[in-house]
């Protein structure tokens, strides 16, 4: 389902295994792990909205949120999904106080190999993220998808969860060396 409320068909991606799993207040939510990074998935409930879920992220709730996530096993539906973004940087980093690197005094000689230099005029920053069922590709960075394993044996075994992502839901690529983010998006039409 769109923002919309429109319906559209779209090929789904199925998994059932043991995840790493939130069942927040408004919110479900899945840790996909790959080999340095993960995914979060974030799909509000039917009764909540996406635009909700984003306005109550902050940098404490988000840091309290990425560690609650705990083994449980279910099954997951979602959506293939492309996103490209490209935007120009240089007046953020001016506001920031970087406007050294556009000006004449700037001349990057010993990079460019040239006596005159050269002079940077314009910055762009730009990103892309395909997840399919072979994984998920960050700019030209691959990741290969992982299973987690472990078994308790005197543990009862948790009831399943079902979690089908079939309306807007809130994504973000995290590296699990550093716990930076890498990449937040949200995902309204797939």
């Amino acid at each position: 389902m769109l923002l919309s409320g429109d319906k559209k068909q779209v090929p789904m991606m199925r998994q059932s295994r043991d995840f790493l799993y939130l069942k927040g207040p408004s919110f479900q939510a899945v840790n996909l792990e790959f080999y340095d990074a993960a995914m979060l998935i974030f799909l509000p409930d039917k009764d909540s909205t996406l635009a909700a879920f984003v306005d109550s992220l902050t940098p404490e709730s988000w840091t309290a949120l990425t560690g609650q996530f705990s083994k449980k096993p279910g099954s997951l539906e979602m959506p293939r999904f492309e996103m490209k973004q490209e935007r120009e940087s240089k007046h953020i980093l001016e506001k920031l106080g970087v406007s050294l690197p556009f000006s004449s005094f700037a001349t990057f000689v010993p990079m460019v190999g040239r006596p005159e230099g050269a002079i940077l005029k314009r910055l762009l920053e730009g990103g892309s993220i395909k997840v399919d069922e072979t994984g998920a590709e960050i700019t030209s960075y691959a990741i290969a998808t992982g299973v987690l394993g472990g078994i308790c044996g005197n543990c009862a075994a948790p009831e399943p969860f079902r979690m089908i992502v079939d309306r807007p839901f809130f994504f973000a690529v995290v590296d699990t060396r550093t716990n930076e983010t890498l990449f937040m998006g949200t995902v309204v039409e797939p």
